[in-house]
């Protein structure tokens, strides 16, 4: 037994997508539109392109949101350690711990997005601190979660309503495991984070 279908898991990966993708045409344009309005709705035109944060993108999932932002055209930062991989060429890098305010506070020092996308979170504790520090310098932070945070998975059929691990949004290290931390991330990002999660 391989365990569950692709199928089986499936409408949990196209609600993660129908909601958060970045790079679809809809929400593309919603980027766009905030870049044409200012605060309290007053028009100023065209102030720059879609400026997008990822927190990590040196590897894996994060490198590909990079390549295909910069594809797009998009204005994107990385912030990591530079530890793991190699920056992608055209990003402005900024390398820094997010487990360290300091290294988070000097990363958003003068400087907004349109976008956060968070690939490497995987403490509560520290996702609700990077979120509550970028709530004023983002509009969006797309939390790139896992099935493995449902509750009821693989045992049962799930959907976008099927209930979470339970986990409390300061939750650390050692207070669950991949799945229940996980899904307290989800629930730190919603808590501290004031923009469209």
């Amino acid at each position: 037994d391989v365990g569950p279908s692709l199928d089986r898991r499936q409408p949990v990966f196209a609600r993660q997508i129908r909601r958060c993708d970045l790079f679809n045409e809809d929400a593309e344009s919603r980027l766009r539109h905030q870049r044409y309005t200012a605060v309290r709705g007053v028009r100023v035109g065209r102030i720059g392109g879609v400026r997008v944060l990822v927190l990590g993108g040196s590897v894996f999932v994060g490198r590909a949101f990079v390549v295909e932002a910069l594809r797009r055209g998009y204005d994107v930062t990385t912030f990591n350690r530079g530890i793991t991989g190699v920056d992608v060429p055209g990003v402005e890098a900024v390398h820094g711990d997010r487990e360290v305010t300091a290294d988070l506070e000097r990363l958003v020092h003068d400087r907004r997005w349109d976008a956060v996308v968070d690939v490497c979170g995987f403490t509560p504790r520290v996702v609700g601190e990077s979120a509550r520090l970028l709530t004023d310098h983002a509009d969006s932070y797309l939390f790139v979660s896992t099935i493995s945070a449902i509750r009821d998975w693989p045992a049962e059929p799930v959907d976008e309503n099927s209930p979470l691990h339970e986990c409390p949004p300061d939750a650390g290290p050692d207070d669950g495991d991949y799945g229940m931390l996980k899904a307290g991330c989800e629930r730190a990002v919603a808590k501290e984070f004031d923009g469209r999660v």
